[in-house]
């Protein structure tokens, strides 16, 4: 059963999942090249003024859910990087990601292994509450399995911290592989609460409701949705897994990003994130980043559209619509805050890489030869 979340923490926690899309129907010549703007309205977002953006740096909007345990936000912003760079950026995703609020972070080689995790320690909160760790009882979100792990294989009255790191370490890298070869079936049914959930369950169910921008990217759709068993053409697949600061919580998370180049004007980059593990708070994450381009801002420019819906436990109960017009109203701001960080970190980089690119290299002195 996962600690109640403090409300000020909840826009933390959306911020804290970070995929791939797939290509719409490609432009023919004779029609007319489909503005950034176009684009965004035909999503249902026309809200998202482009123009704004150009005064305003950034502009963010809460979306509609049919879900009260959903959070849905739309951001976007403009870089002055082309796409490429941007994502070459965020392909380094422990770079990308590096900040006080993420702890530990790494990547999963494939198959996934016990040195890829070798950094994850538990949360010093976690490794208390595992100790009494019980199905239908548990501080972290965990399988029955993992449950079991951790009651059978740690020495709790001894070197404890040792052993539940290697069991939450192995935990991962088993879902991983098992991930990796069978998909969502192969993902955690969460027993740490009275009623189980399924995490592939659940996030199918998110993707059917309303807003389905994933459904405006068919071949992504069915990459994510039903990897690895419908793979998209020119997509690279990438899991990591980190620790990060929500709150006053750690919580340790497994994501899959999906890169897909796409060419259909005025998209040019499509990347879809989908949080395989979650040891806190979130039942379902997705995250949908696309790369817009258009003669309005050349080609050493780009607007970056950022959607991200969640579904979050900490949302229901008594006070939960309480809970959801405080969070939408601060997470839009904070998103705003979010995307404005990232333009002034690639636009940084870009500037450096240029900058160094255009330095002479100093002559080598000629030298006699034997």
């Amino acid at each position: 059963m996962t600690r109640p979340l403090p409300l000020a923490s909840l826009v933390v926690v959306l911020l804290a999942t970070a995929g791939a899309r797939t290509v719409p129907a490609g432009v023919s010549a004779a029609e007319e090249p489909v503005t950034a703007q176009a684009f965004v309205s035909s999503l249902g977002l026309g809200a998202l003024d482009l123009r704004e953006v150009d005064r305003r740096g950034s502009l963010t909007r809460s979306l509609p859910v049919s879900d009260g345990r959903e959070i849905a936000t739309a951001g976007v912003v403009k870089l002055q990087v082309p796409p490429a760079f941007y994502i070459d950026q965020l392909k380094d995703i422990v770079g990308f990601k590096r900040s006080e609020a993420v702890l530990q972070i790494g990547t999963f080689s494939n198959p996934a292994r016990m040195e890829d995790v070798a950094g994850l320690t538990l949360p010093p909160d976690d490794l208390t509450g595992l100790r009494d760790c019980r199905v239908h009882s548990c501080p972290v979100q965990l399988s029955r399995t993992a449950i079991a792990q951790f009651a059978e294989r740690v020495q709790w009255n001894g070197a404890a911290a040792e052993g539940a790191n290697a069991v939450m370490r192995q935990v991962l890298v088993d879902l991983v592989n098992e991930y990796r070869t069978s998909g969502g079936s192969g993902l955690m049914e969460y027993h740490d609460r009275r009623h189980p959930l399924s995490a592939a369950t659940e996030f199918k169910a998110m993707v059917a409701d309303p807003p389905t921008h994933l459904h405006k990217f068919p071949s992504l759709y069915r990459h994510i949705l039903n990897f690895p068993s419908s793979p998209a053409a020119g997509v690279d697949d990438l899991i990591y897994w980190s620790q990060e600061k929500v709150g006053l919580e750690r919580v340790i998370s497994v994501t899959h990003l999906a890169f897909a180049p796409v060419n259909s004007p005025p998209v040019v980059t499509a990347v879809g994130s989908r949080q395989i593990y979650g040891s806190h708070y979130f039942d379902a994450s997705l995250g949908l980043t696309l790369l817009l381009q258009d003669a309005t801002v050349g080609k050493e420019a780009c607007y970056l559209l950022y959607i991200n819906r969640s579904r979050i436990n900490a949302l229901g109960g008594v006070f939960g619509a309480v809970k959801r017009g405080v969070v939408r109203s601060r997470t839009r701001s904070a998103v705003a805050e979010h995307l404005t960080h990232a333009r002034t970190m690639v636009e940084r980089r870009y500037a450096e890489t240029r900058t160094a690119a255009s330095t002479p290299q100093p002559r080598r002195a000629a030298t006699a030869g034997p």
